[in-house]
């Protein structure tokens, strides 16, 4: 049987004292922090604090969520330069906390990169929209202006990642100014053409036309002998529409592509009976053969003969040009036999 003296019991009374003070200054310790302090975030952002947070996770959430979407719909991509570090602490009851002000200071510090899309005439921007729906649909708007305009611009829209950037007060303002643009430089265009394709004819008869004699033109169609066309172009240039039908009408020759400028020859010997602007044609040369036959040569730039004038096959009668309802330089080529259209091709290839 274990024997417990006096001075032992007096041991033990001592030490469980000793642990109950402890216990007991641990508990009024702890009470006095959680009454007096509370448990918090300290969030740094390169070393520098920038206050405290109560919900680490929902303040990482929101900064994570910014990066992700960014704050409009049209943002590209955001680029946090450095992460924010959270440290555990204890901070007084009375201390502030300010996670929206925390997640504001860490986001002031990305780098945001909205897309925009611009609206570009002749590769200048005139400006940036939001969306490519509705630089579209500006586009579609402004080349629906110039559709018939003789200089037409070239409208693009580029897509572009920016910091910031500025739209126009009012859409509907900035494209009537572009438009109100391309038609006085359209309009200027054409009187420049005029004042050129003028002062080119200044020694030819403007719009001239010329009626043969019946004994000549009796004497032409009962003429002996065989034609023998030529092409007018000297077999250069490409044929870019065929004769016949096509999608908007009945084509009654054909067109050779060939740049502004390539010589135009007389297909065979004749007497030009027109030379002059003609409707649809533009500038145009009406040359009477013999046995009833008749060439056409539309969309002249240049005129090099007069109504009334005998040529030869080979005889430089005018130039290529895009006159009159063209898309583009060429020759607009006809063969005509008492009036009636023929295809040229067999003729002049």
């Amino acid at each position: 049987m274990l024997n417990i003296t006096g001075k032992t019991k007096l041991v033990f009374s001592t030490l469980i004292k000793l642990i109950l003070a402890v216990v007991i200054s641990c508990v009024v310790m702890f009470s006095m922090l959680f009454v007096l302090y509370k448990p918090t975030y300290e969030v740094k952002l390169g070393g520098e604090t920038l206050g405290y947070v109560s919900d680490r996770a929902d303040v990482q959430k929101q900064i994570n969520d910014f990066v992700e979407n960014g704050d409009k719909e049209n943002v590209g991509y955001v680029i946090l330069k450095e992460e924010p570090t959270y440290e555990f602490s204890f901070v007084k009851k009375d201390t502030y906390m300010n996670d929206t002000e925390i997640v504001a200071k860490v986001i002031d510090t990305c780098e945001v990169y909205y897309r925009v899309y611009g609206v570009n005439i002749d590769d200048e921007e005139k400006f940036v929209v939001d969306t490519v729906k509705e630089a579209q649909e500006i586009a579609d708007k402004i080349n629906e202006e110039q559709k018939d305009y003789q200089k037409k611009s070239t409208v693009e829209i580029s897509e572009k990642f920016v910091q910031e950037y500025a739209l126009p007060e009012d859409i509907e303002v900035a494209v009537n100014d572009i438009n109100k643009t391309l038609k006085e430089n359209n309009d200027e265009y054409v009187k420049s053409q005029v004042k050129k394709v003028t002062t080119a004819y200044s020694s030819y008869s403007s719009a001239s036309s010329y009626t043969i004699p019946e004994e000549i033109l009796l004497a032409m169609q009962t003429e002996n002998g065989s034609l023998n066309f030529s092409h007018p172009l000297n077999a250069t240039g490409v044929i870019t529409s065929r004769y016949g039908l096509r999608s908007r009408n009945n084509h009654k020759g054909i067109d050779i592509g060939a740049p502004t400028g390539t010589p135009i020859y007389a297909a065979e010997d004749g007497i030009v009976t027109y030379s002059g602007w003609y409707y649809g044609y533009g500038y145009l040369i009406k040359v009477q053969h013999a046995n009833g036959y008749e060439t056409y040569y539309g969309h002249c730039s240049k005129l090099a003969c007069n109504a009334g004038d005998t040529v030869s096959k080979g005889t430089l009668i005018g130039y290529v040009g895009s006159t009159g309802n063209s898309t583009g330089p060429h020759l607009h080529f006809e063969v005509r036999v008492n009036g009636t259209n023929y295809n040229p091709e067999p003729f002049i290839y």
